[in-house]
């Protein structure tokens, strides 16, 4: 990194380490019309303004922005704030733009019922805002049963309480949204988000769903019961063997009558081939018999043993009271099923 840009990033972050709105600030508090400000501060306002005009006609954007807020914590205004905004924009810091235009179009739109003067610059900053957004992934988080305790990350970012049920900016890539509540489990969700997606998501504070702590060792083995009787499966499963057996005999038995035909057309109903060659016929038919046979007793066993399984697997399975039961077991390495007799 060169000296220049290391001084351009470490503005950048002295900058954005102050923010501008922080919640409940008394610019987004206020019911009625603001309260007139001093002349002196107005006039201080004026002068940081204009100043921060200047410097952004010459691109030096970050000068700028530190004119622009100076200005706006003279005096409070829309306008100094969308030139906030605006600023972020123009040295690349995208996220941190979208939330503060988003901050003016709720600021600036709630002035403006009173002080129209400030509609224009609610409109700006909603437009401004929605170009940013195909560059950012979009996510808004929902909170069930929170805490006043509770506190919602996405990534590495805070989610303030007054951004929650509301759009909230990040950069595309995979992060977890995680939700933390003193006494409760953590909550947590893996997501992915490219540019321009959007995605809700509601997190449970009250614990439900929590994940465990690293480093507390492998899960223990769990015995889930199955509504499915394992004898019932194999059944089915020998009689499908025994299906595929039986319709193996039935193809290889159609072929090798084929061929057995084809020597009797070929050698006279007398059966006399002697002198003629036809080893491979004879071979190839023997094979095809072979393959019969070994289909027919495949079917049959299967078939038998399939019945036989099913028959069984009909029993009430053991419980409480002593009958069979069969259980799926499932735990680190393994996954298997128990039977009781």
């Amino acid at each position: 990194m060169t000296r220049a840009s290391w001084k351009h990033h470490a503005a950048v972050a002295a900058l954005l380490a102050a923010p501008v709105l922080a919640a409940g600030s008394p610019a987004l508090a206020q019911s009625g019309p603001a309260p007139t400000p001093a002349a002196a501060d107005v006039a201080r306002a004026t002068a940081f303004f204009q100043k921060g005009s200047e410097l952004l006609k010459l691109k030096r954007y970050i000068p700028a922005l530190e004119q622009f807020k100076q200005s706006y914590a003279a005096v409070p205004s829309p306008n100094s704030h969308l030139y906030i905004a605006r600023c972020l924009a123009l040295i690349g810091e995208t996220r941190a733009a979208y939330l503060e235009f988003d901050r003016v179009v709720d600021e600036a739109g709630a002035r403006a019922a009173t002080e129209p003067k400030y509609a224009p610059a609610r409109d700006s900053a909603r437009v401004e805002r929605d170009e940013l957004a195909p560059r950012l992934a979009l996510l808004t988080l929902h909170v069930a049963h929170p805490d006043p305790a509770s506190v919602v990350h996405a990534g590495a970012y805070l989610v303030p309480a007054d951004r929650w049920n509301r759009t909230f900016p990040m950069e595309p890539g995979t992060f977890d949204a995680r939700v933390e509540t003193p006494g409760r489990a953590p909550v947590k969700m893996r997501v992915t988000l490219g540019a321009g997606d959007r995605r809700e998501l509601t997190l449970e504070a009250g614990g439900a769903g929590g994940v465990a702590p690293v480093g507390v060792g492998p899960a223990p083995v769990v015995a889930v019961k199955s509504k499915t009787n394992p004898l019932r499966v194999g059944g089915f499963v020998a009689a499908g063997v025994g299906v595929v057996g039986l319709g193996v005999f039935a193809g290889a038995g159609v072929v090798s009558q084929g061929t057995f035909s084809d020597l009797k057309v070929k050698c006279g109903s007398t059966g006399g081939c002697h002198g003629m060659n036809v080893k491979d016929e004879i071979s190839r038919g023997k094979t095809q018999q072979a393959i019969a046979n070994a289909g027919l007793i495949v079917g049959i066993v299967g078939v038998a043993a399939g019945a036989t399984l099913i028959v069984l697997s009909t029993r009430t399975p053991k419980d409480a009271d002593g009958r069979p039961t069969a259980d799926l077991v499932v735990g680190p390495g393994w996954l298997g099923a128990r039977g009781e007799f």
